[in-house]
């Protein structure tokens, strides 16, 4: 005799919902190679914005080099760029008066001290052995019997001594002081020096800028084999530097320009 069949029920076991989720092992494993991803990237994000601030300073220099050349042309009368430790400022040689550059020493590339600059053209004369512009500024004031905090426009400063390359009426560039730098050295792939180079502390990558006679500036960043080290600041800050400069006034250029 055949028994009717039973209705079938899904056990008590399969009524039991199952466990979901990561394991420890697995939890550790994601950790840790968030952690891996974050020890590469963070040199990556360093280096990134310490370039950026690079090329920032780079701009600076190469926007006064611009404004001094367009305004020589401009005007039909000598401009120079003057260079102080903080950085460069656009100086007119007939009027005897700086250009409103909205240069600020506090705020300028060089005021920060992880920042500094060589001259090539002035035997790699680096920024820490130049006049703080306050200190030079205030001097020119005393010796002249002007009021300090008075407008630029109002004021005439002599720049004799001070490092300065002059752009003349048709644009081309002579040394005040120094001597143009041989641009092959420039070009080469590591170069040892070039008439602007640009540092910063712990950052291997280097800024180097070339001075053309005929007013053309190029300049290039090159990751160097060593981080460069920052010179010592020199003493005697208010004291007259001399500087070499050439007897004819115009640049010695050499090699291919």
């Amino acid at each position: 005799m055949l028994r009717p069949a039973r209705a079938w029920f899904p056990s008590r076991l399969a009524l039991v919902p199952q466990a979901s989720g990561f394991t420890l092992i697995e939890l550790m494993v994601v950790i840790a190679i968030i952690v891996l991803a974050a020890g590469l990237m963070t040199p990556t994000i360093t280096d990134f914005f310490k370039n950026r601030q690079l090329e920032g300073i780079r701009g600076h220099f190469g926007s006064a080099f611009n404004s001094a050349r367009l305004q020589a042309v401009n005007t039909g009368s000598p401009v120079s760029l003057v260079f102080f430790r903080e950085g460069v400022r656009v100086f007119d040689e007939k009027t005897k008066i700086f250009l409103k550059d909205y240069f600020n020493p506090e705020t300028a590339p060089a005021a920060d001290e992880k920042v500094w600059f060589e001259l090539g053209f002035l035997d790699k004369k680096p920024s820490t052995a130049l006049k703080r512009y306050r200190t030079w500024e205030k001097a020119q004031k005393e010796a002249s019997g002007q009021a300090a905090g008075g407008k630029d426009s109002l004021e005439t400063y002599n720049v004799s001594g001070l490092p300065r390359i002059s752009f003349q009426r048709d644009g081309y560039l002579v040394y005040k002081t120094g001597s143009d730098v041989n641009a092959a050295e420039f070009k080469r792939d590591f170069p040892e020096t070039s008439d602007l180079m640009i540092f910063q502390a712990g950052n291997n990558t280097v800024c180097f800028v070339d001075f053309r006679v005929q007013g053309q500036i190029k300049s290039k960043v090159v990751a160097m084999k060593e981080i460069p080290r920052r010179p010592e600041s020199s003493a005697g800050d208010g004291e007259d530097v001399g500087y070499s400069t050439s007897v004819s006034g115009e640049a010695e250029t050499g090699g291919e320009q």
